[in-house]
């Protein structure tokens, strides 16, 4: 009675296949999940990325406006500058008038 094994081999196949058919649906209930999870998990990097760019653009909006107030800055200083050397002119040519003067009194 040798040949009965192979029988007994596919009923307990016949038995296993509804448990296969189970684990089957479990793992594609488990990757139709993690597909869910994935795909939020791109919204979420979207929405990240989104804010970042709104971010990145009030950032880029604060670095113009640091930059305008440095180039102000550098402006006014260069016009300091400018007044101071006028001022050191005007200073030198009042120097020039009174020597100007004090030669014409020796005249």
């Amino acid at each position: 009675g040798g040949g009965g094994g192979g029988k007994g081999g596919v009923a307990s196949a016949s038995k296993e296949m509804p448990h296969l058919k189970a684990k089957l649906h479990e793992s594609v209930c488990a990757q139709a999940e993690l597909q869910g999870r994935l795909v939020a998990a791109e919204e979420d990097i979207a929405a990240f990325d989104a804010r970042m760019e709104v971010d990145r653009g009030e950032l880029e909006q604060q670095r113009k406006k640091v930059a305008a107030l440095q180039f102000a800055v550098v402006d006014k200083d260069k016009m300091q500058v400018k007044l101071a050397t006028m001022e050191g002119k005007m200073g030198n040519v009042t120097a020039l008038e009174q020597q100007v003067a004090a030669t014409a009194e020796q005249l």
